[in-house]
């Protein structure tokens, strides 16, 4: 979402134990704007509704753990008598572990005007130190059932469906579902119109970091359709941070994907590259932007096809007393 709208979707929000859920809505308009925030739950429990008036010109900010109660898995609606902007703030320490010690940090999501029948996920991993979900949302009047395809870098893995109650919320354990030590990406196609968030939770310990966890979590919308184009203008290979690309192929056959990079070298001078990665059929492929480019470039990238794709930029970082991770879909773009 980038424009002010009447509608915002999330299928993700906790009020589990370690985590606090936020909604910060902003009210661009002249005059006030009056706001229903339904919640949609995982445990069978009643949508439940509440009112928010935003005055004019004003940010109002609400407490979703105290206003759906504890322990919920709910997504949440938001409609709206006038354009407004919404955005679904999420603070975490993990309850369950990995890699011996839980993840803490934030993820925030601006959601979607509107739901959809096909989701899709280029980013996705099982490894041993990263925790995946897939968040699904039925916000409509009729029961879904939501077919979810596997893809890993040589093929199809594993194809599932869930079925989705008319105002609830399902949540995937993706791990679970496809085993560990997998990078993944995911498809999700629905019978009635759904929404689909993929937060992932790690533990991240890349090479050299001598002994330091990269620890965190980051949360996507999925992209609502293929691309011949996406482009990123964040990316960083400086010490202590790790970009990726992470191209996901739903075509019945193989895609070279063209990556041009944009570089700023620590000069100030500027400097591009251009390379091909192949991506097989149904299929996820990994670029690590580091080894492409080289270290201490700021970098952005287009990425093409000739046939659509979708694409993600997920970045890890170490910086000072911080650690964190975060992912972009991107912008897509015609070719």
């Amino acid at each position: 979402m980038t424009d002010p709208a009447r509608r915002f979707l999330y299928a993700e929000g906790t009020t589990r134990s370690g985590f606090q859920t936020w909604l910060a809505l902003e009210n661009p308009q002249s005059t006030q704007a009056k706001v229903v925030v339904t919640y949609l739950f995982a445990d069978g429990t009643p949508p439940a509704q509440q009112n928010v008036t935003i005055p004019s010109n004003s940010r109002e900010t609400v407490d979703v753990n105290k206003s759906a109660g504890a322990d919920k898995d709910v997504s949440i609606a938001l409609t709206s008598n006038q354009p407004i902007v919404g955005e679904r703030v999420m603070y975490f320490t993990t309850p369950n572990p990995i890699m011996g010690s839980r993840p803490s940090g934030v993820h925030d999501s601006t959601g979607t005007a509107e739901a959809s029948t096909g989701w899709y996920f280029a980013e996705g991993t099982t490894r041993s130190n990263f925790q995946e979900y897939l968040c699904l949302m039925d916000p409509g009047s009729r029961d879904a059932t939501a077919t979810i395809q596997y893809l890993g870098a040589g093929g199809a893995i594993k194809t599932e469906k869930k079925s989705i109650k008319a105002n609830t919320r399902v949540t995937v354990d993706v791990n679970a579902a496809v085993g560990v030590g997998k990078d993944i990406a995911v498809a999700v196609t629905s019978d009635e119109p759904v929404v689909a968030e993929r937060p992932m939770y790690f533990q991240y310990m890349p090479a050299g970091a001598s002994g330091v966890l990269w620890k965190g979590g980051h949360d996507s919308m999925g992209a609502e359709y293929a691309a011949y184009k996406w482009e990123f203008a964040e990316g960083c290979t400086r010490a202590g941070y790790q970009t990726f690309l992470c191209i996901a192929n739903l075509n019945a056959g193989a895609e070279d994907a063209t990556i041009c990079y944009f570089m700023t070298k620590p000069d100030g001078s500027h400097e591009s590259k251009v390379s091909t990665v192949k991506v097989a059929a149904s299929s996820r492929q990994t670029v690590f932007v580091n080894d492409a480019v080289g270290p201490d470039r700021d970098v952005s990238a287009t990425v093409t096809c000739k046939d659509p794709v979708v694409v993600e930029r997920p970045m890890y970082f170490s910086s000072g007393p911080y650690t964190e991770g975060g992912d972009s879909l991107g912008l897509p773009g015609a070719p």
